[in-house]
């Protein structure tokens, strides 16, 4: 089986409901690996809907993760119990990928974005993130605790609580 079919078969799978941690015994891959190869897949699909000239709000996308990372956040200090999934909303915002704001369209490598990115490779994978991390919590998934201390501002706003204490409230049971 050719990489591009296994990355494809993986995402099929993944549409169809099945959790990363079974994609990847079946492919007997980790869960991770699985989780990158299907935004791969996510990443290709933007790449191909820029070309055939789609245009990608920029702006409206990072409204809508900023919305849902403010979601997160309230429901953390309000004390409400979250689901697993949605730690991984924190950990996947990263405002720091936004440019001066927005504005104007410009056209690089066939992608039509509305908006100015500093780097558009970037651009990409934070909607690629960003796909996958919303058919993550529709399903429920969890991808794991550690990967949600990677991102600076995760980790600033957790430090209150402590790894034993997040580990305690949302590690898997």
């Amino acid at each position: 089986m050719k990489d591009t079919d296994r990355r494809i078969g993986m995402y099929k799978l993944w549409e169809a409901g099945y959790t990363l941690g079974k994609i990847g015994e079946q492919f007997n891959v980790t869960r991770e690996r699985v989780r990158q190869l299907i935004e791969e897949v996510i990443s290709a699909e933007i790449d191909s809907l820029a070309t055939a000239g789609v245009i990608f709000n920029v702006k409206e996308f990072i409204n809508k993760k900023k919305q849902l990372h403010n979601n997160a956040r309230i429901t953390a200090s309000t004390g409400k119990q979250r689901t697993r999934a949605e730690l991984r909303i924190i950990a996947n915002t990263e405002e720091e990928v936004i440019a001066d704001y927005f504005g104007k369209e410009r056209t690089v490598e066939n992608i039509r974005i509305k908006g100015d990115f500093r780097d558009i490779g970037k651009a990409r994978e934070e909607v690629a993130t960003y796909l996958l991390t919303k058919k993550i919590i529709n399903a429920g998934q969890f991808l794991g605790f550690i990967s949600a201390i990677k991102n600076p501002r995760s980790k600033d706003f957790y430090s209150k609580i402590g790894k034993k204490g997040m580990a305690n409230r949302w590690g898997k049971k």
